[in-house]
């Protein structure tokens, strides 16, 4: 229900810029008369049912690969355990002052979901080349060496960072990949730069106090996704072997997976160069550009926001950029889950299904986030002449304020612009109805519920396309005064508007109360009983 008001005026908190990140400190091990026993994984073990007669075989560009398990009595397979068990056996005695036994001086066996596979490689009309072993799991690890840095990051529950060279390039190959795309002999002077990210002039054709809002917050980078929200990860533009090997998988059994699910756990500034700009496509941000500049002497750097996201049903942590990623409305994976998560068929739709059932139970779900204490400056209710109108204030300072809210999927924050459903009318109106709707206050009535304030907007035209657009970059058309606001229910708010995907026109529904751990459990996900999460639209 749209309810108009006189204005709000808040008092924030400061924002918290720091990362909350859930890490649970228990060791992951146990010392066996076998060996030592690693209880912890990162694998969901797609090859686990692999037998040495089932060869998993790969063509590609005339390259014949094939995959055979490895069994336990094998010696290659004990000798990866002992080598393994040696060197974690000295970590322990290093950092953890653990003293092991020379007969358990080895792993009873590899972390849950990894198996040792014979790796052959011919190419089309020659006998095979070479067979070697390699460790598949979390990536394909090819001697015990390379394996144990990120047994150490198991055995410690992923509460150091990995120092193995794969989950390190995941790390750096955002950068890796821009630097090798810059082209030499092209250099971009200073001026160029700066000139190319000037806002073009736009006309006015009247006063827009959301505008002004907005370009308040220019020189910050707004990110198009916030922790603790659920996104589409697209597959065929990350480069994880595992993550391949799963899209060729549901390909070859008739079902194409091109995006998997997963939940924003982290988010960082990483430097840019300078020839190294995004495209002026689609892809840009909710409330603003991902990317800053700022000069020092000659030079110029430039930032973009980098996302570490877990993947729903899949113990898997993608570090990427926002042109990889796509909101969870943005797109209907139009799957039966029921069908599809059946026994009889293939491990990866089980897992695929699965992950689409749990991210569709908590977005029937609303959880709000940082509470703050709300204060009305006692010289603003003194200009008021409604003593309704300062009643209705003075309540509303006993009500509990929010930040933040999480309603399905994402994440709506303060300042934000939210879409709203359509409202059916009754009777003829010549006032416009509202479409969108500047968020200045989040709060909780106990009669009435989440409630909603802030000014109701009409999108009009883009004003400017021959750079990467910014949300301001529209003309945002205000249906009430800067003397009035309009208070909105929950159930009124369709979900955020994206500046990438201006057309959505999902309804998230999310109605049914829950907490931020209950959401994570829902979503397979381990997390602190006093997790926070940094939802900032800014970093």
């Amino acid at each position: 229900m749209l309810r108009m008001n006189p204005p709000r005026f808040n008092q924030l908190e400061p924002k918290n810029s720091n990362f909350d990140r859930v890490k649970p400190k228990s060791p992951c091990f146990s010392i066996t008369p076998k060996g030592i026993k690693v209880t912890g994984t990162d694998c969901q073990g797609l090859f686990t049912d692999l037998t040495q007669e089932n060869d998993f075989t790969l063509e590609k560009h005339g390259i014949g690969t094939s995959y055979r398990r490895v069994s336990l009595s094998d010696l290659d397979y004990q000798m990866w355990l002992k080598k393994l068990g040696e060197g974690l056996s000295s970590y322990l005695r290093n950092n953890e002052k653990l003293e092991i036994d020379k007969e358990s001086v080895t792993l009873e066996d590899f972390p849950d979901g990894y198996v040792l596979l014979s790796h052959s490689r011919c190419y089309k009309g020659r006998a095979s080349l070479r067979s070697d072993k390699v460790l598949y799991g979390h990536h394909f690890y090819k001697s015990p060496q390379e394996f144990l840095p990120h047994l150490i990051w198991l055995v410690t529950n992923k509460t150091l960072i990995c120092r193995c060279k794969h989950c390190a390039a995941e790390y750096t190959g955002i950068e890796r990949r821009a630097r090798a795309s810059s082209k030499p002999g092209s250099p971009t002077s200073l001026s160029q730069v700066v000139s190319s990210q000037t806002p073009a002039k736009r006309k006015r054709t009247h006063s827009n106090f959301v505008l002004d809002k907005l370009s308040q917050n220019d020189h910050k980078i707004y990110t198009l996704y916030r922790c603790g929200e659920v996104v589409w990860i697209d597959l065929e533009k990350i480069e994880i072997k595992k993550l391949e090997l799963l899209k060729d998988d549901s390909v070859s059994h008739g079902v194409t997976i091109r995006y998997w699910p997963g939940i924003i756990m982290e988010r960082k500034k990483a430097p840019i160069l300078d020839s190294c700009r995004d495209p002026v496509s689609a892809t840009s941000t909710t409330a603003g550009s991902s990317a800053s500049s700022s000069t020092s002497g000659d030079s110029l750097t430039r930032f973009k926001v980098i996302y570490c996201v877990q993947l729903v049903g899949l113990c898997d942590l993608v570090i990427t950029d926002r042109l990889k990623m796509a909101p969870w409305v943005a797109y209907d994976p139009n799957i039966d889950t029921q069908n599809v998560s059946s026994s009889d068929k293939p491990s990866v739709h089980q897992l695929y299904a699965q992950a689409i059932q749990r991210v569709k139970i908590i977005s029937k779900s609303c959880t709000p986030l940082n509470p703050y204490r709300h204060i009305e400056h006692s010289n603003k209710i003194r200009k008021i002449r409604s003593l309704k109108e300062k009643a209705r204030l003075r309540k509303m300072s006993q009500f509990p304020h929010y930040k933040a809210i999480i309603i399905g999927s994402e994440v709506v924050c303060l300042e934000d612009i939210v879409r709203l459903t359509p409202i059916e009318k009754t009777e003829q109106s010549i006032e416009p109805d509202p479409k969108f709707l500047f968020v200045t206050s989040i709060y909780e009535d106990p009669n009435r519920g989440i409630q909603f304030t802030g000014d109701g907007l009409c999108k009009g035209d883009l004003c400017s396309t021959n750079r990467k657009r910014k949300i301001s970059d529209y003309d945002w058309n205000p249906i009430n005064t800067k003397n009035e606001e309009f208070t909105i229910d929950l159930e009124d708010i369709a979900g955020r508007f994206y500046v990438s995907y201006p057309n959505i026109s999902v309804t998230m529904e999310a109605d049914t109360p829950t907490t931020l751990q209950d959401r994570y459990n829902t979503l397979g996900i381990a997390c602190d009983d006093n997790l926070t999460l940094d939802v900032s639209p800014t970093i």
